[in-house]
């Protein structure tokens, strides 16, 4: 996040995909906690407009957060609106707005 915050995004992007890689070896898939690291590096690669590799991170992480969780859980409701925004920045307003309010 700090590198984020400093517009580094190309150094965060390596990072996220470490701490991804070894979340992929300490949390099953499908799990919050793993949903966790794929939603973080997802936002960052929409942010860097790459929509087509962050999309299926995204979708995971929202599929993966409200069947653990519920649709009413804020972890669930931030999956959602990462997938929205990812969507309004793809210029998908129709699938932005499917998870909008979610």
């Amino acid at each position: 996040w700090a590198l984020q915050d400093l517009g580094r995004l190309g150094e965060a992007e390596v990072e996220l995909r470490t701490a991804l890689a070894i979340a992929g070896r300490a949390f099953a898939a499908g799990s919050p906690a793993f949903a966790g690291y794929q939603q973080a590096l997802g936002s960052l690669l929409v942010k860097r407009g790459v929509y087509a590799e962050a999309e299926p991170l995204l979708l995971a992480a929202h599929d993966a957060q409200l069947a653990a969780n519920g649709a009413d859980d804020p972890r669930t409701k931030s999956a959602a609106g990462s997938l929205a925004g990812l969507y309004a920045a793809w210029g998908r307003p129709a699938e932005a707005a499917r998870y909008r309010g979610m």
